[in-house]
């Protein structure tokens, strides 16, 4: 079973646990299989991380209408207690979740993936709002998607980044001021 996959459902490996009593206590106390974070309920991502034991995390949090004022609860409060543990994130652009002692605190992040969900012609006020500068201390690749431009601050992210993803929408249909340039890009690296 390979847990390390981010998939719409990290937790698909859990029918062994109905093999036996053996698989099922294996399973449950077997930490490198709790790894997987998808952020739904409060007390079902706390049941997680206490599984995972002292294990990095792979974390994916997707911001949807039907619990989202429980679900970044949640994810601010993953941020607060378990970011030093982040292997990799795959989250909503909201920069606001992240402060520079928080990119600090992430000293095992090496993947950090953004997306704009539902992407309006007010997206490019949001964008150039990230904090700046977040210093990452092993940040090794940075994915942005679903957006008109590539935030002007991406220069937050640190000297050791190899690989720089940019997936943007058709910006046809907005007014952005700002698109990615040469010079963003070498300034951001």
């Amino acid at each position: 079973v390979n847990s390390n996959e981010a998939t719409s459902c990290p937790y698909s490996w859990l029918a062994l646990t109905h093999i036996c009593r053996l698989w099922r206590f294996v399973s449950l106390n077997t930490p490198s299989l709790w790894t997987n974070v998808a952020v739904l309920h409060r007390d079902a991502t706390e049941e997680i991380v206490r599984r995972s034991g002292s294990q990095k995390l792979s974390v994916v949090y997707r911001d949807t209408a039907d619990h989202a004022p429980e679900r970044l609860a949640t994810f601010a409060w993953l941020l607060e207690a378990h970011v030093h543990r982040f292997a990799s994130v795959i989250m909503p652009a909201a920069p606001h979740l992240w402060t520079s002692e928080f990119a600090t605190r992430a000293k095992n992040l090496v993947s950090l993936e953004m997306n704009q969900l539902q992407p309006s012609p007010n997206d490019s006020d949001v964008l150039f709002t990230i904090p700046s500068p977040l210093r990452f201390p092993t940040l090794r690749r940075f994915v942005y998607k679903d957006a008109p431009s590539l935030p002007l601050a991406v220069q937050f992210l640190c000297g050791t980044l190899e690989e720089l993803v940019f997936r943007p929408y058709p910006v046809d249909d907005f007014d952005v001021e700002r698109p990615i340039t040469a010079t963003t890009l070498l300034h951001a690296l």
